[in-house]
Formats: structure tokens, sequence, C-alpha cells
């Protein structure tokens, strides 16, 4: 195996951070900026990713990321994970703009006051190294030290190897909601909602 390092990420990763946040969500984040730029927010949809990734703002962006990186620093892998505010944004609003997310804001809204593990992606090239598992470990562990008494994630139930992984450190599925397609047919069929006390 690889020597993996974690490290808390910095802003100058944003453009890392937004490819893999649009890994973890199996192209659903690359949709919704394509969709912003239609309405002239951005010229390049990741190029906005970027922009937003680089935000003090957002929650899931570089202030709340861990990246896993090699021997070099070259970035491998990344974890977005925090304690879950009351959700801000209003379903009804997400029913007009974005209806695809609806369904996760719902569950989501399960989430509220646990450590949301909000997306975990590592490049393809660096996969079976164990770069997810030390992410995911590291991130409930600062979970426990903060003092949070449940994780909480949200995952597609097409996606296998993700499922074995949550299942692996002990969370199990709490709820679901149905998958909206978003960009053509898709073997996903629900959005699972996994929890596990700390």
């Amino acid at each position: 195996m690889s020597d993996i390092f974690l490290r808390p990420a910095k802003i100058t990763d944003a453009a890392d951070l937004a490819i893999l946040e649009d890994i973890a969500g199996h192209g659903i984040s690359l949709w919704f900026w394509m969709q912003e730029i239609k309405s002239g927010f951005e010229a390049d949809a990741m190029a906005l990713g970027k922009q937003r990734m680089a935000s003090d703002d957002l929650i899931c962006g570089w202030k709340n990321s861990v990246v896993a990186v090699n021997a070099s620093d070259q970035v491998i892998g990344n974890i977005a994970s925090y304690l879950m505010p009351t959700q801000e944004e209003s379903l009804d609003e997400a029913k007009t703009n974005t209806p695809v997310f609806v369904p996760v804001y719902e569950l989501f809204a399960k989430t509220t006051g646990s450590w949301l593990v909000d997306s975990l992606g590592v490049y393809p090239e660096f996969r079976g190294q164990g770069a997810g598992r030390i992410l995911l470990k590291d991130s409930l562990e600062r979970a426990q030290n903060s003092g949070v008494s449940k994780a909480s994630l949200v995952v597609e139930n097409s996606n296998k190897p993700a499922l074995n992984l949550y299942a692996e450190f002990g969370f199990e599925t709490t709820d679901s909601r149905p998958f909206i397609e978003f960009n053509g047919p898709s073997a996903t069929t629900e959005w699972l909602l996994m929890q596990k006390i700390l």
C-alpha cells in the first residue's frame, strides 16, 4: 500500500475538491453547476464548482474538508464532514429550482444535530489503497472528539463499494427516498440515509 497522509484542505485545493465532490455524487454536482451556468453565474461549470469549494461560506467546501495526499502532497481523495446545522434551504425553493435534490434535502433534514459525512471521494486511479477507509475513520474520530453522538450520510443504493464500506463502519439504513434521474437512465432507484451511534 502506498503511503497516505491526511491534512486539512486548503483553499488552494478547491479544484480537486470540486472534482472529488462530483466523483462522490456520480455527476450530480456537475449537473447542478451546469444548471447554474445557464443562468449566467459563470462561463464554465467546473470553474463554478471550484469557486464554490473555495468559498468560506459553503459548509461542504474547503473549511470542512480533509484531504488524503501521497508523499508528493498530491491530493488523492477528500471527505467533507461537519456537525449538521438546521437545514436552511427550504424544500419549496428546491422543488422549484432543483427538484432532483428534494429527496436528498428531505433526508438531510433528518440529520440535524448529527455529524454529516457530506461527501467522500477518491480519484479512480488511487482506489483500492485504503484512502476512503482512512478518511472515513478520521472523520468519525473527529466527530467523537467533538462530542457528537450520531453520524449520518446519504448514499445511492447502487453504490455497492460505498455501502460495503459504510456497513463495515457500522452504518445502518434508517430511511430512504426515491431517486429522481437527472442525467439519463441510472442504476440507482433510491437515496439511502445511513446512520450510526458513535
